[in-house]
């Protein structure tokens, strides 16, 4: 483990160990002078305290009693072993407890989209506002040249009266349908198919610009080098002050960003970074290294036209691609028709005619039912 990683767990133990009152006197002065005389540690402390104040950590913290929870596994542990327990483990204990009430009360409700009851599966493209209120969306309608103006998301709110209120709104797009909208910083963002962002109402106040994304993304980011903008996966986090690039976070354990224009700084969970440059994607696992190769742009972001390019691919990944974009399940005759390879491209508004091209090519046949493809030989 890197020695920066090393220092970014200690830093946030110690927060939370700070804000859920568990820190002495002594600990207080000795955090104290550490933040002042070490700037890697402030910027990190710093970066926590925003964190803080857009999720409501110290809030939550503040309505649990730890010391009280902390009485009761002594209790416990106490009748189990029939003796007293060091200092130093109580400690340990009530900083694991800590953790875990981090992770139960704040990091889930983020994933979940601030505790409001979101549902796997939905229709249409819909924003689910922080007080829980659901709006349909669909994209506007073509001017007299053929352009289409790109909603902003905070007009959206205000029209629903959604627009003052904090924490974080959620929006998902289903199967087959992509949708383009501004943030209230001008940073314009295309979701793609069967894809979860979550975003402020507005950014005012906060030190970064911070979104979190589930599946891909194509971002246009609004320039503003006092606060960069922050793009988190369940992989790892991008940096960015202004720029235009491609994020990939379909997968819980796969990550690749691809940069179109100007310079992203991409982190994973094991603190490893590589800065990217224009023409240039990291792809990176869980528990491997980063890797950095180069890309196709017109083929990387191609879905944003409703179009799939696929080289050498095989079969095996329909079951994949036309859930997410037809909504549609996939049945092979046997398994060994899921190893067959074909190149092409993917049409999003004709699958019919996507499933003859991929069976005359690959000598097989197709059977359409609904939304239900059953392929045999």
């Amino acid at each position: 483990m890197s020695s920066m990683n090393t220092k970014v767990e200690h830093i946030e133990q110690r927060y939370l160990e700070y804000v859920s009152g568990l820190l002495s006197e002594e600990d207080k002065a000795s955090l104290r002078n550490l933040l002042e005389e070490d700037a890697e540690y402030r910027q990190i402390w710093d970066e926590l305290c925003q964190e803080d104040e857009m999720i409501g950590l110290s809030h939550t913290l503040a309505d649990i009693d730890v010391p009280e929870q902390l009485r009761h596994i002594k209790k416990s542990e106490h009748k189990q072993k029939g003796k007293q327990q060091p200092l130093r483990i109580w400690m340990a204990i009530a900083a694991s407890l800590v953790f875990f009430i981090a992770l139960t009360y704040v990091l889930w409700p983020i994933i979940s989209g601030n505790g409001t009851q979101i549902p796997q599966q939905i229709s249409a493209i819909t924003l689910f506002a922080a007080d829980g209120k659901q709006v349909k969306l669909s994209d506007p309608a073509t001017d007299s040249s053929g352009a289409a103006p790109v909603p902003l998301i905070t007009q959206i709110l205000k029209e629903t009266g959604e627009e003052k209120v904090t924490g974080w709104n959620t929006l998902l797009t289903p199967a087959g349908l992509n949708y383009k909208m501004a943030l209230s910083d001008g940073t314009i963002v295309s979701l793609n198919v069967m894809s979860k962002l979550m975003f402020p109402a507005s950014f005012d106040g906060n030190a970064n610009r911070e979104v979190y994304l589930e599946g891909e993304a194509f971002f246009e980011v609004a320039p503003d080098a006092a606060r960069p903008f922050i793009v988190k996966t369940a992989n790892g986090r991008i940096n960015v002050l202004g720029t235009s690039f491609n994020v990939n976070a379909y997968e819980k354990e796969v990550m690749m960003t691809s940069l179109v224009s100007g310079t992203i700084k991409v982190n994973n969970l094991s603190g490893d970074s590589v800065v990217l440059q224009p023409g240039s994607e990291a792809f990176f696992t869980q528990g491997k290294a980063i890797e950095v190769k180069p890309f196709d742009v017109d083929n990387k972001l191609a879905w944003m036209k409703g179009v799939l390019y696929f080289y050498d691919m095989p079969l095996s990944e329909l079951e994949t691609l036309l859930p997410r974009w037809y909504g549609a399940k996939v049945q092979f005759q046997y398994n060994a028709l899921r190893e067959l390879r074909v190149s092409g491209l993917l049409n999003k508004n004709n699958l019919p005619a996507f499933l003859e091209n991929i069976c005359k090519s690959a000598h097989i046949n197709y059977r359409l039912k609904g939304k239900e493809v059953y392929i045999f030989q």
